[in-house]
């Protein structure tokens, strides 16, 4: 029984690592102005909606990081 939890979490924890890079190079696309969020035909309006999804990416990144520490693999 152990041991099937270890596999479950050590394949959970490389999942949430995978994610988690995948998020990291989202939110660098989007620093550096590549991402389709960037692109002038965001109208104003919308800039406080892309913010306010910038930040909950950056939160869902910690919370994922936070995930796989505490698996201690």
């Amino acid at each position: 029984m152990l041991k099937a939890r270890n596999t479950a979490m050590r394949e959970l924890a490389c999942e949430l690592m995978s994610e988690v890079e995948s998020l990291k190079l989202a939110t660098q696309f989007h620093e550096a102005g590549k991402c389709a969020l960037n692109e002038s035909d965001v109208v104003l309006e919308d800039v406080d909606a892309v913010e306010s999804r910038h930040e909950e990416m950056e939160e869902e990144v910690d919370d994922k990081l936070l995930t796989v520490m505490e698996l201690d693999i």
